[in-house]
């Protein structure tokens, strides 16, 4: 009897231990979605195994305001569940039964829609090495304990994980298990994101993060209190014409949010790296400007920089785990750029906005104030897309029609013979005049023309005569006799033209800038020097003026004074390469700048300085170090290659993108830009318990200079731990 009684109890223990060891187990989350409601909020969360979740909520941690049974969807263990009935501006506490445990985390219900004062947070690039990530994650939290207003949402401008068709790349990097601190910011602040090229084909994007995306598509907008925002897909058309262009402009003109803001992953200013997306200049910066978007998201680089690009402010926040990259503050409209891991806070306070970034330990490296009541500086402006000409208030001569082929939009001007368009506009209360447009000519021969022209009450001056058979989009700055002229007139005339021959206007734009003429040149003044003239190669010499501030706009000229050299011309960019030298010759020059206001005032010529051209052949560069080290985190370990790059005159070579691949105990890519001694630290993807790690060189590159692997002292480095 008691033999019996004793396998009948090892029986019942044998079944609850297998019982247990079957149970699922939490992969992902709890995580939050904001739906676009400000009474709802959406809870997530991913277990191993088929199992039926309990969710409870309540504006304590009582959690009694409501209770629910989660049954799974989709095909992979998913939950998802979204409360309504929500009081906008009250916090919220919620808890979710998952695999055995419970799992809490929180949040503030969206705010009502007449909210005047919203601060949110924004950061971007989480791929790759989540331990940073969570070490970012950890400062944020910070930033909502101390301040609670600050627990609304996030931006986040792409590139979740390093591989977005990977499901290990989603469970071991975004929605990594062992970093606490990307566990509690998840489960305690609505994560809102757009599409990265990491994201790749983008399923399992749509997969984790089911927002409220328009129909078919991977972009979506939500208003948030006095905000409108807008999340792009850069990996569909997204220019003049597409589908999403056209939802784009459309949503932006429907918005009567009085702050709009843009998040995408590619950004069109930025400090170097990737390069900056024209597609966005050429297309989304006009769209910016004529719907008052003040702020623009991106990632894409793996740094903090600003640009300030007609008084909007691109922001690039690719700082948010990946492996870093040296920012340059040579490109053009760069206001400010810093090679940390980094995440912003943007707190809104009726028409003003505070903006600060920080750090991954919370120190502050860029902030700005931002007013959004100044009129914008753009009297007039018509870009055809009415389909007529009318709306515009155009006089018409001749054969002057709307067509459908567009610089942008769906419609422009074409003008046929005899054909004129002139519009009529005060420019009252308005100095600084410029005249922006597109314009293209079909057909022409060599006594014809389109000639641009503008008024001052009694004479017509020319502005340009042009033949350029593609679109070509220009601007004028207008002598003193264009501000604050109640008669001010622009025309365009086709000069000469007869049947069969056409010249073709868009995008036609008048701004100006109201108070007295401008005659202060940029500053700094003199001109000073950012990076002084070195040599690139045997035949090139690089220089970068300091990045000069004027509210008409800057633009800089570069002189060589001895060697023979060349002189740049005016030109928007403050860094100038001067090409086509001698070897071994040394070059002096100098640098100046001067506004775009109609009196274009000039500061003083920088100092003097001089560099020699490298040896010939000298543009060559080449891998001459690799040193092993590794880190650990917990349980986790890390390989770092440290790579040394010179080139064939045994220079260290700043600015150089490495990239390699590790094998051994781990599998993956790195890459990296070398910072001033030539030197880049690259770190591998974790692997419990050591190992051996191996990084190979793969290739280098660098503008001006071939990598020649022939050359390497060594390609490939290994260490054991």
């Amino acid at each position: 009897m008691k033999t019996r009684f004793v396998f009948s109890l090892l029986a019942v223990v044998f079944l609850l231990i297998s019982a247990a060891s079957l149970q699922a187990s939490i992969e992902k989350g709890p995580y939050l979605i904001y739906p676009g409601d400000n009474t709802q909020m959406t809870v997530l969360w991913q277990v191993s195994g088929s199992e039926t979740g309990t969710l409870e909520w309540g504006t304590n941690t009582t959690y009694s305001t409501g209770s629910v049974q989660t049954g799974e969807y989709g095909s992979d263990h998913q939950h998802k569940y979204t409360i309504t009935g929500l009081t906008p501006g009250t916090k919220y506490y919620y808890r979710a039964y998952i695999s055995g445990a419970w799992h809490t985390g929180s949040f503030l219900a969206a705010p009502a829609g007449t909210a005047q004062n919203l601060k949110f947070i924004a950061y971007g690039d989480t791929r790759s090495y989540p331990a940073d990530h969570n070490t970012v994650c950890a400062q944020m939290v910070n930033t909502y304990t101390a301040d609670p207003a600050y627990q609304t949402f996030a931006c986040l401008p792409g590139d979740w994980v390093n591989n977005g068709d990977s499901e290990s790349d989603w469970a071991g990097q975004y929605f990594d298990r062992d970093q606490p601190d990307a566990l509690e910011f998840q489960a305690n602040m609505p994560v809102m994101g757009c599409m990265g090229n990491h994201e790749y084909a983008g399923v399992l994007y749509r997969k984790y993060l089911p927002y409220p995306f328009e129909t078919g598509t991977r972009y979506f907008s939500y208003d948030y209190g006095p905000v409108h925002v807008v999340l792009l897909d850069q990996y569909v058309s997204y220019t003049p014409g597409s589908a999403q262009y056209t939802w784009l402009e459309n949503d932006l003109a429907a918005t009567s949010k009085p702050w709009k803001i843009l998040a995408f992953h590619e950004p069109g200013w930025s400090a170097g790296g990737h390069g900056n997306n024209t597609t966005v200049q050429e297309y989304l910066q006009p769209l910016c400007l004529q719907y008052a978007v003040k702020l623009v998201f991106c990632g894409h680089n793996h740094y903090y920089a600003r640009c300030d690009v007609d008084g909007i402010q691109h922001i690039t926040t690719g700082g948010g785990g990946a492996p870093l990259y040296a920012p340059s503050l040579s490109y053009p409209n760069v206001v400010t750029a810093t090679q940390d891991f980094n995440f912003c806070e943007i707190d809104i306070q009726g028409d003003q906005l505070y903006f600060v970034a920080r750090d991954a330990g919370g120190t502050v490296i860029d902030s700005f104030n931002m007013d959004n009541t100044i009129p914008p500086a753009l009297p007039w402006s018509d870009g055809f897309e009415s389909g007529e000409l009318g709306s515009g208030g155009w006089t018409i001569a001749g054969k002057t029609i709307v067509v459908t082929d567009a610089y942008m939009g769906s419609y422009a001007a074409e003008l046929g013979r005899s054909g004129s368009l002139t519009k009529a506009v005060s420019t009252l209360e308005f100095s600084n005049i410029q005249v922006k447009y597109a314009r293209k000519t079909v057909g022409l021969e060599s006594d014809e023309y389109l000639v641009v022209e503008w008024y001052d009450g009694s004479t017509w001056h020319e502005i340009e005569r042009t033949q350029d058979t593609a679109w070509t989009y220009v601007q004028y700055v207008l002598p003193a006799g264009a501000n604050e002229n109640a008669q001010f007139q622009l025309r365009f005339v086709a000069l000469g033209i007869d049947n069969k021959e056409y010249v073709y206007v868009d995008h036609v734009e008048i701004a100006g800038g109201s108070g007295e003429p401008d005659t202060t040149p940029p500053s700094p003044d003199p001109m000073t020097w950012t990076t002084q003239p070195n040599a690139t190669g045997s035949t090139t010499i690089s220089m970068t003026a300091t990045s000069a501030t004027d509210t008409s706009g800057v633009e800089y000229y570069f002189e060589c004074t001895a060697g023979g050299g060349h002189d740049s011309g005016w030109q928007d960019s403050t860094t100038y390469e001067d090409s086509g030298l001698q070897p071994e010759t040394q070059y002096t020059y100098r640098g100046k700048a001067r506004d775009k206001s109609p009196n274009q005032n000039e500061t003083a010529f920088s100092s003097g300085a001089s560099a020699t051209t490298d040896p010939q052949g000298s543009n060559e560069i080449y891998v001459y170090d690799i040193t092993m080290s590794y880190t650990v985190g917990g349980v986790n370990y890390y390989g770092k290659a440290t790579v040394w790059i010179k080139n064939s005159s045994g220079a260290d070579m700043e600015g150089a993108t490495v990239y390699g691949t590790w094998s051994g105990s781990v599998n993956g890519t790195s890459e990296g830009v070398t910072l001033q001694d030539g030197k880049i630290t690259l770190t591998s993807p974790k692997n419990k318990g050591g190992g051996t790690f191996t990084f190979t060189v793969t290739n280098v590159v660098k503008s001006g200079y071939t990598y020649n692997p022939a050359l390497n002292v060594e390609t490939s480095d290994t260490i054991t731990i």
